[in-house]
């Protein structure tokens, strides 16, 4: 059991720039619907509980496929999430606009 515990890891970068995205999804979108934040922090913990997870230790050091799992959940499970909690139309961003890296959605 010490060894599963002693595996996780909580990387720094990552950890930061995952506030970092949740603050600045709080402050820009200012979301009001239970459902939309959950989408987005899901995504965010999902992603952390990747990185961190004794998986994460596995796959760089044992297992191929745990490594492919790592690039499969982190390729096509993560983004989506995020993806879910933003606004719903144009109309409910501040501003009235559709910013750049919103407008491909």
């Amino acid at each position: 059991m010490n060894a599963v515990l002693s595996a996780w890891h909580w990387p720094l970068p990552q950890m930061t720039a995952s506030a970092a995205a949740l603050v600045f999804y709080f402050l820009k979108f200012r979301p009001r619907e239970a459902g939309r934040i959950a989408c987005f922090v899901s995504g965010l913990a999902l992603f952390i509980l990747t990185i961190a997870s004794p998986l994460d230790l596995l796959g760089r050091q044992y297992l191929l496929s745990a490594e492919v799992i790592i690039h499969v959940i982190v390729a096509l499970a993560v983004p989506l999430c995020p993806v879910g909690g933003l606004p719903r139309s144009p109309d409910a961003l501040p501003g009235n606009r559709i910013l750049p890296y919103v407008g491909w959605v």
